[in-house]
């Protein structure tokens, strides 16, 4: 079973990275799990579709959500809602490819302060269910980093034991929402 794990901003030292990492290393194993950068796709128009110049990283990145079972995305929260670096990447899914139609997704995000990303969450709910994208969005299970800087170690772990279990019980949740049962 498959994985992309989509990361909704460019900084490289995002915590949100680090929990795509994170749960890459964790869960890699009985699944194959990939991180699929967002950073290199060009800035949404409609104007390429109509000339049939797509850009190589929006066909790279098509074919990385068409082939995963599931996607995970992981949002911080910019002005109460998403980075408009993942709006746009999901602009390009809604438009002549569709990779995310009834494809099983995951929520989750951190956050530096009390409220992780409840707000970024809630509008991506509303993203990713429109047309064009109507992608199968995991009810519940929302996974919500609180206080980001003080749940990672210097290697980029989670050192919180309640926030790993709730993780792990988010993820398990995920993967038997995809269908599989094995894990």
């Amino acid at each position: 079973m498959e994985i992309a794990i989509v990361v909704g901003n460019n900084s490289k030292k995002s915590y949100n990275l680090k929990l795509a990492q994170y749960m890459k290393n964790r869960y890699e194993g009985p699944l194959s799990i990939n991180i699929v950068s967002i950073s290199k796709l060009p800035l949404f128009s409609v104007d390429d579709l109509t000339s049939g110049r797509i850009d190589p990283e929006v066909e790279i990145f098509h074919e990385k959500i068409a082939a995963a079972d599931g996607v995970v995305i992981v949002t911080p929260e910019y002005n109460h809602s998403v980075p408009a670096i993942l709006k746009n990447a999901l602009e390009w899914m809604s438009k002549d490819f569709y990779p995310f139609i009834n494809k099983p997704v995951m929520i989750a995000g951190c956050a530096y302060g009390a409220l992780g990303t409840v707000r970024a969450q809630m509008a991506l709910r509303g993203i990713i269910n429109s047309p064009g994208l109507q992608a199968n969005v995991m009810p519940g299970n929302e996974f919500l980093l609180t206080f980001a800087e003080e749940k990672f170690d210097a290697n980029g772990d989670l050192i919180d034991e309640g926030t790993i279990k709730f993780l792990d019980q988010c993820f398990l949740s995920f993967v038997r929402f995809t269908g599989e049962s094995k894990y």
